[in-house]
């Protein structure tokens, strides 16, 4: 059993219908119109061929359909609705890269800096909570807090990432150079840090000065800058 007069017929419909990505579609649904009008006349007790030219027939003039089809999924609406899809699915990737930061964020919230929560309690002079974030090309730094203890060591905490997800075209070395209010340089004692997509760190700045009022942190390297600085509770215990 062959289908030659209805591929002809849908052939020369589709000849006329200029937009390329609907004319798949509009030849199911034709050929599924002409199956059911073949099923109908061989019921009637036509033969398959005398079915399928009846059928074609009552399909109408195969020019005719083809341009008033045409007019239907004309090549600009085409475009157009093509394009559209294509903007929401961009919109919704760009909102969902936007998003990454505000999930990574929560993510840090909730299972939080293992490292600061190794310094016992009882040895916390004061803690704060720092929330600010940096950025360098694609990496971003966040810094989560800092704590003093009281054998005079400055503990800061941070984590970052890279917002492209997929690799990183700078490696983090240094947070950069730790100084004070006061005056006074430092040199970290320790640091620690964690892989992942998310890289965890800790940097131990010893004998850091308890009546230093601000922390700053100076990042200048490769036409790379940033600066923070940071206000410190001096002699306040707060755990």
């Amino acid at each position: 059993m062959g289908f030659q007069r209805s591929k002809e017929f849908l052939d020369t419909v589709l000849s006329y219908v200029k937009f390329p990505f609907d004319k798949e579609d509009i030849r199911m649904e034709l050929q599924e119109h002409i199956w059911d009008k073949i099923d109908y006349y061989t019921q009637q007790g036509l033969t398959y061929y005398e079915a399928e030219e009846k059928a074609i027939k009552d399909m109408g003039d195969p020019k005719e359909i083809g341009i008033q089809l045409n007019k239907e999924h004309h090549p600009l609406i085409g475009w157009l609705y093509l394009a559209s899809k294509v903007l929401v699915i961009l919109f919704v990737i760009i909102n969902i890269f936007m998003a990454v930061p505000v999930i990574i964020d929560l993510g840090y919230s909730i299972f939080d800096d293992k490292l600061i929560r190794e310094i016992p309690k009882e040895d916390i002079v004061y803690k704060i909570d720092v929330n600010e974030r940096v950025q360098v090309d694609d990496t971003v730094i966040n810094f989560k807090n800092v704590v003093y203890d009281k054998n005079g060591t400055l503990h800061i905490s941070y984590y970052y990432y890279d917002k492209k997800l997929w690799g990183s075209g700078w490696s983090l070395g240094t947070i950069g150079i730790i100084t004070d209010d006061k005056g006074s340089k430092y040199y970290r004692g320790s640091s620690h840090t964690t892989g992942g997509i998310v890289s965890k760190g800790m940097v131990s700045v010893e004998n850091f000065r308890k009546d230093a009022k601000t922390l700053i942190i100076e990042y200048d390297r490769y036409n790379r800058y940033y600066k923070l600085e940071i206000p410190l509770k001096s002699g306040e215990n707060i755990e």
